[in-house]
């Protein structure tokens, strides 16, 4: 047996089984070769039988349904042709195999022509024996399945004409519906329709209510217009509510004698026969139609019930329709009020012009009965109720009502919430909000404060009506990010003067100091100590030129001057920059990378640069004492299926919170006292111009890995 046999699961097997084995008459007048082929078919798991002779043969077939015969040719008598004929004239679609010692052309052919399914020659090939059976098994049963299809196709095309003239009947009523937009008039044209076209004297049609779980009329004939205004009933109540429940339609010819329902129907529903459909549609059922009392006076029939379920089908779809169209109506009306709002924030400048404008547009978005504003304090760590708006009018004067909350429960919907009831309760006691929705708006920065939609009943919220609160307050961030970027466009352009003037006054003093360094190197007799301390202050004159001029196309970087340099050396000179300051701190500075690293494109002055912006940082992280370690490597997964160069730098300060990991790039943002917050930004922009990406990763009291990658090309 080979490997995919043998991962056959037992289902496959069975179903193989099911469909390969059947009920086989072997007809042989010879004893040895019947027992022979039964113990052969029965190892494949087929129900053999055998006949000894042409006789006994038909007088089985008579008595039992065989899937498939195998049949001797010559025998005494009845001979195996007769077999074969009686066998195809009790059922043409029924495969005969015949077998002979004495093959010959004339009866092969002679036997195909009759009908046989095969002609198998003695001395039988057991292997082909058990494969023309299973063949003639299968075919069996392929054509009982198509006889069974084809029966089935006949019927369902009996059925499919009768409901073509249904349908034929019904098109009126469907086109009628089609034409009625409002739901009211929709509603009693659906009762009338159904009405007349099965032909009683009363009707009536309620839809469900999801909220409450009940059932109310909202059609019915005209003489029960009083009787059932303002009814009302609970699902699994009543006839309606059971087959509101169960969504099956219902039958009644005797209500008083029918035991579920004679206790539970109530007077105003009383009557001997009535059919009553659910109102379906894919998703969920509506309500009810109910009819009662046929004009006839005839009691009802499965025939009307079913024209009951195809009108009530039609009817549910045109009130989703309807329905549909209300919604669309009203999204729209949504969409407009928050398009209004969009233009109306782009102009405001100030808050409580945002205010204003949030109001309003609440005021037409939701069925609040109060909307308020509660501005965040942060001296104090909790809101402050500043403006009030009832209903549609206008702001309302309000009374100092503050509500200490963290941060986090100011994002908390409940935990806000509790608070904002809690004081608006304590300073009015007979305070009539019972339910309020709270959304917080905040900017990139801090919190700013929540508005607070509330209502005089014990309502919740949809989850569509905070969506839509969601997105009005989401739109009063926009303002406060627009203050926000115009002060960071001010100090940028402020800056940029500033650091213009600075720059013109220091590159003077520079050079002079770069001429004098000169000079003392000309020279004669200096130490080499002194020389190298002079060359390494030529150098540093040389990196605060370039910062200088860093500083001043900030805002607009030039194209790097680089070129191809082995990146070890360079690496070696940042480290040997820092020697001094961290000696002054204590730290004890590793450096871990090969003799020779890959050289790659970049600017030697601007790696060296971000280099010691890193380097400093760390430093200064650590206060006294500490370890810092300056480790490269090559790394495989780089940019494209290259490689990349991977410069590590660990230090073991004080590490930072993942707030501050986040923003460290950002321009001026710094946690130094003294700081500018330009340092690691202008490491970022040096990377990302040689193609590179830096990141970092930190844990609080155990220090701060930066990773400055450089593609290697």
């Amino acid at each position: 047996m080979n490997a995919a046999a043998t991962g056959q699961t037992l289902t496959e097997r069975s179903k193989r089984t099911e469909r390969s084995t059947g009920r086989i008459l072997i007809v042989d007048d010879e004893p040895r070769m019947t027992a022979s082929l039964r113990a052969l078919l029965s190892e494949e798991g087929h129900q053999t039988e055998g006949a000894l002779s042409g006789e006994e043969a038909i007088t089985r077939m008579q008595k039992t349904a065989y899937d498939v015969l195998v049949v001797d040719v010559r025998m005494p008598g009845v001979d195996g042709m007769d077999v074969l004929r009686a066998a195809r004239a009790q059922n043409p679609d029924r495969p005969v195999i015949m077998m002979t010692a004495y093959a010959s052309l004339e009866s092969a052919v002679s036997a195909i022509n009759e009908g046989a399914y095969d002609y198998l020659v003695k001395p039988i090939d057991l292997t082909e024996m058990r494969l023309t059976v299973r063949r003639a098994v299968e075919k069996h049963r392929l054509n009982l399945a198509r006889a069974s299809l084809t029966e089935e196709l006949q019927e369902k095309n009996r059925t499919l004409s009768r409901r073509v003239v249904e349908l034929n009947a019904l098109h009126e009523v469907g086109a009628a519906l089609s034409t009625t937009g409002e739901l009211d008039r929709l509603l009693k044209s659906i009762l009338n329709q159904a009405m007349g076209v099965i032909g009683t004297n009363y009707g009536s049609i309620m839809l469900l209510n999801p909220e409450r779980e009940t059932l109310s009329v909202v059609a019915s004939s005209e003489s029960d217009v009083d009787r059932f205004d303002h009814v009302e009933v609970a699902v699994g109540d009543s006839i309606a509510g059971h087959v509101t429940s169960t969504g099956d339609p219902l039958m009644i010819e005797d209500v008083e004698s029918d035991p579920r329902f004679r206790r539970r129907n109530r007077p105003q529903f009383e009557t001997k026969s009535l059919i009553c459909a659910p109102l379906r549609t894919p998703n969920s059922i509506l309500g009810v139609i109910n009819l009662s009392d046929k004009c006839d006076h005839l009691p009802f029939t499965r025939e009307d019930l079913r024209l009951l379920v195809t009108l009530a089908a039609q009817a549910a779809m045109a009130i989703e329709d309807a329905r549909h169209f209300q919604q669309v109506r009203r999204q729209l009306d949504e969409v407009t009020a928050l398009h209004e709002l969009t233009n109306r924030l782009a102009e405001v400048e100030r808050t409580d012009q945002m205010v204003d404008a949030v109001f309003d547009t609440l005021a037409r978005l939701t069925s609040g009965d109060k909307v308020q504003w509660w501005e965040w304090r942060t001296d104090r760590e909790g809101i402050a109720l500043v403006a009030c708006r009832a209903g549609t009018e206008g702001k309302t004067a309000v009374q100092p009502l503050f509500a200490a909350v963290t941060q986090a429960e100011l994002m908390d919907e409940g935990c806000c919430g509790k608070a904002v009831l809690s004081q608006l309760r304590t300073a009015e006691p007979r305070c009539s909000v019972e339910t309020v929705l709270t959304v917080p708006v905040r900017s990139s920065e801090h919190p700013l404060g929540v508005f607070v939609v509330g209502r005089c009943r014990k309502s919740t919220f949809s989850d569509h009506e905070r969506h839509l609160v969601g997105l009005a307050c989401s739109q009063a961030e926009r303002i406060f990010e627009r203050q926000r970027a115009l002060l960071n466009a001010t100090r940028l352009v402020t800056m940029g003067k500033m650091i213009s003037e600075i720059s013109h006054d220091l590159r003077k003093p520079l050079t002079n100091i770069r001429g004098s360094l000169q000079v003392l190197r000309g020279k004669s007799g200096l130490s080499a100590e002194t020389g190298g301390i002079l060359e390494s202050a030529d150098h540093e004159i040389v990196r605060l030129a370039t910062l200088v001029t860093e500083l001043v196309d900030f805002a607009n970087p030039k194209r790097y001057r680089t070129e191809r340099r082995d990146l070890g050396p360079i690496l070696r000179r940042a480290v040997s920059l820092i020697d001094r300051a961290a000696t002054k701190h204590g730290v004890t500075v590793t450096v871990d990378f090969p003799e020779r690293l890959p050289s790659i494109f970049c600017d030697e002055n601007q790696i060296i640069e971000a280099m010691l912006n890193v380097l400093s940082n760390a430093i200064d992280a650590m206060g006294k004492g500490g370890s810092l370690t300056v480790a490269a490597s090559v790394d495989s997964a780089g940019t494209d299926g290259g490689q990349k160069l991977v410069i590590s730098i660990r230090d073991t300060g004080q590490g930072m919170q993942k707030s501050e990991l986040n923003r460290i790039f950002e321009r001026y943002y710094t946690t130094k006292a003294s700081g500018t917050g330009l340092g690691l930004a202008i490491v970022q922009r040096i990377i990302r111009a040689h193609a590179g990406e830096v990141r970092a990763d930190s844990i609080p009291g155990k220090g701060t890995t930066f990773y400055l990658e450089l593609p290697v090309r």
